[in-house]
């Protein structure tokens, strides 16, 4: 479902955005302009409260400001001017009057006479004869009783608010944009699998887990440090102060495992003892759950994380209790857990099983089981089908209810296999392109990658990662790993035992 944002809360945002800002000239142009007014404070019981203890020079700072009925503006005005009256401050009450009656107009025509009379007269009596019969702090409280029938509460920084929440949402769809507010000319890029290297980062220990974030590359290393990795210089990412001060993100061991949640502010890292959940703006540690994971998942304000004893736990972000417990399903775990649905779990374990939870911890299926080590299980986007890889040359399509709809096979007689190409390749790894899953990634042993096309189903090419210049740090024939691809752009990262990590486009 699509909401349209009205415009006059845009303007009112806006408004209240000078205000806040001290810009009161260009917030006052904006107001008359546009004839928008504010219909909202910051603190609504605080203004009801100052309305009731006469504060009229704060009071009427913000009135003046306010898109109030013309009526219950007439009489605000009527109860400063009989104030001032009260107060014998004769000269500014008959100042503010005059002010007053040129930027509101007064329902009652004989009000504005009886309270210049009544500012002409010297002779006061009490206040009877200036409140007709009721009481100053009546009037006062009845005011206050209008107000806060017409107005609501505005927190300052909503404009702020507002974008920053547009900002999480363009990340979590993937929208990478350098600027809200720049919009470049680029050609919409189609989903489409690597050509080329794109570039390599080196590290003193190997990589052992990688997520990208819109504009980054997150790395979790055998040496236990999590580092942050800017996608256009391929440097550490210094817009993040903590890395810029050298103040890393840390594991005692070597990382795991490595997830992102789906607006990018927090990130989850998992050694060999610890869960940790960082947030990513201050690299703060804001979680630390003592468990072993091999794998992580987020969904909404939960982290799900599968370990080497088979068993998944619900963690809470506030609390970092398990809420919830999946087990009796997987003597251990594959790098491979799934979150689909809210709440509902995929997982896959190194004795070929795969299997589907529902929120309270209960197996309701097992999709596959094979007599392999699962390496990746993957949703396809759009829909409940899932792709099962399992460490053979052989990947699977299957439905919901565990019916096979395609093979991928590495020896697809379709696809020419390279003479110099063993036929006897293992899949390691396994990815799909983003955003649509139009693509199958599935890295071989033999350091080649196997591109299957998920519409045709069939093996679209094979892709070769040695490019006859493998850095220092060298490489052998079973030094990849893992596989990570980027959620809105045709890029993707491979990673294993020697120190690199390399990115293709």
């Amino acid at each position: 479902m699509h909401r349209r944002v009205d415009g006059t809360d845009v303007i009112r945002m806006m408004v209240q955005f000078l205000r806040e800002q001290g810009l009161a000239r260009s917030a006052e142009a904006l107001r008359e302009e546009s004839g928008v007014g504010m219909n909202a404070v910051e603190n609504l019981p605080q203004f009801l409260e100052e309305v009731k203890a006469g504060k009229w020079e704060r009071v009427m700072g913000v009135v003046r400001w306010l898109e109030v009925p013309r009526d219950l503006g007439a009489r605000i005005i009527e109860q400063v001017v009989l104030e001032l009256v009260e107060a014998q401050e004769l000269g500014v009450a008959r100042d503010f009057l005059k002010e007053s009656s040129e930027r509101l107009v007064l329902l009652e025509g004989a009000t504005i006479e009886r309270l210049e009379t009544a500012i002409a007269t010297t002779s006061y009596g009490g206040g009877g004869d200036i409140w007709g019969g009721e009481s100053r702090e009546a009037r006062r409280v009845s005011l206050a009783g209008e107000l806060e029938e017409v107005l609501e509460t505005a927190p300052a920084g909503r404009l702020e608010s507002a974008l920053n929440q547009a900002l999480r949402w363009r990340a979590h769809a993937g929208i990478d944009d350098d600027s809200l507010w720049v919009r470049r000319k680029r050609r919409k890029q189609n989903e489409e699998p690597p050509k080329r290297k794109a570039g390599a980062l080196t590290f003193e220990a190997p990589p052992r887990c990688a997520v990208f974030l819109p504009r980054d590359v997150v790395t979790g290393g055998a040496d236990g440090l999590v580092e942050i990795w800017d996608l256009e210089t391929l440097r550490l990412d210094v817009r993040f102060e903590y890395q810029a001060n050298d103040d890393l993100l840390m594991h005692e061991t070597s990382v795991l495992a490595l997830a992102a949640s789906p607006d990018a502010e927090l990130l989850a890292s998992a050694c060999a003892t610890t869960v940790k959940v960082w947030r990513l703006a201050t690299g703060a540690c804001v979680k630390k759950i003592p468990r072993k994971a091999t794998c992580l998942a987020f969904s909404r304000d939960l982290l799900f994380s599968g370990g080497s004893d088979g068993v998944i736990r619900a963690h809470g972000l506030h609390s970092g209790a398990p809420l919830a417990i999946f087990k009796g399903g997987h003597s251990s775990f594959s790098a491979c857990l799934l979150v689909v649905e809210g709440n509902r779990v995929v997982s896959a374990g190194a004795d070929g099983a795969v299997k589907r939870w529902d929120a309270s911890g209960e197996c309701v299926a097992t999709t596959v089981k094979g007599d392999r080590p699962i390496v990746a299980v993957l949703q396809v986007p759009g829909s409940d089908n899932l792709v099962v890889v399992d460490n053979s040359p052989v990947a699977v399509l299957v439905t919901r209810a565990s019916k096979l709809l395609a093979k991928f096979s590495a020896n697809d007689p379709s696809n020419s296999r390279p003479a110099d190409l063993s036929p006897d390749a293992a899949f390691i790894a396994a990815d799909l392109s983003r955003p649509n899953g139009l693509f199958l990634y599935c890295l071989a042993d033999n350091r080649h990658l196997y591109i299957f096309d998920l519409k045709a189903r069939t093996l679209d090419r094979i892709f070769p990662l040695d490019d006859n210049n493998r850095g220092r740090h060298g490489g052998g024939p079973s030094d990849l790993g893992g596989i990570v691809v980027h959620p809105s752009r045709n890029l993707l990262a491979t990673f294993g035992d020697s120190q690199e990590l390399r990115l293709w486009k």
